[in-house]
C-alpha cells in the first residue's frame, strides 16, 4: 500500500474548485490563514492575515500563539447571495520562548499583528 502524504491546502483548494464550478463564487471569499514570523534580538514579531471578523481572541504562552475569532461574510451575485459564518482557531509554534503575559496586538485590515518580548 502506497501512503500518500495529507496536505491541508490540497483538501481547501478542492473545495474552492467545487465554489467555484457550483455556485460560481471565487476563492478570495474562502477565507485563508496566513503567518509571518520574524526574530530580532529582544522581541518577536507575528503578522498573521486572516479573515474580518467580529471577535478575535490572542493567547500566548511561552512557546505558542492561538488565535480564536468569529467571521462572517455575505457575497451576493446577480444570480446567487451565500453566506458564510463560522469559528476558527490556528495556533502557530514560536521558534524561541516569550513572555506571553506582555504580549501586544493589534487589528487592521485583515492583518494581526503581534508584538512578544523574548525570554
Amino acid at each position: 500500500m502506497k501512503l500518500i502524504p495529507f496536505e491541508p491546502g490540497d483538501l481547501l483548494e478542492r473545495v474552492k474548485q467545487q465554489l467555484h464550478s457550483f455556485f460560481g463564487i471565487d476563492s478570495d471569499f474562502i477565507p485563508e490563514l496566513s503567518s509571518k514570523i520574524e526574530v530580532n534580538d529582544t522581541e518577536v514579531f507575528v503578522r498573521w492575515k486572516i479573515p474580518p471578523c467580529d471577535d478575535i481572541q490572542v493567547y500566548v504562552d511561552e512557546q505558542c500563539v492561538t488565535i480564536r475569532g468569529v467571521t462572517k461574510q455575505f457575497l451576493e451575485t446577480a444570480e446567487t447571495k451565500v453566506s458564510y459564518s463560522g469559528q476558527f482557531s490556528h495556533r502557530l509554534q514560536l521558534p524561541v520562548k516569550v513572555r506571553g503575559e506582555r504580549a501586544q496586538s493589534t487589528y487592521q485590515d485583515g492583518v494581526l499583528e503581534i508584538r512578544i518580548n523574548k525570554q
